[in-house]
């Protein structure tokens, strides 16, 4: 907790959505979302409930959630497409 936690990297830029929902019966107050990207600044977001962050020239995805007594449950949905052969994926983490 209260650090930032690589979910998803990548060599090649990406461009499309992430879905996070929080599962918790305690709900987390709020995170912080920050998205790598490769040939531009990175995005920094803070997130406080069901939310979808669409962006360009992904590399990289981390989140830090502050610390709590009990940690959270996370659902965390990529679909993504690879800038370079244009394939879609869609994949879910929890």
């Amino acid at each position: 907790m209260n650090e930032d936690y690589l979910l998803w990297q990548s060599t090649i830029p990406m461009t499309g959505s992430i879905r996070f929902v929080q599962f918790s019966f305690i709900p987390i107050q709020e995170f912080k979302v920050m998205i790598k990207r490769f040939n531009e600044p990175g995005l920094i977001k803070t997130v406080s409930q069901k939310t979808v962050i669409r962006s360009s020239d992904m590399k990289a995805l981390l989140v830090n959630i502050p610390t709590q007594e009990e940690p959270p449950e996370l659902f965390v949905e990529f679909c993504l497409r690879d800038q370079a052969d244009e394939q879609t994926k869609c994949t879910s983490l929890i």
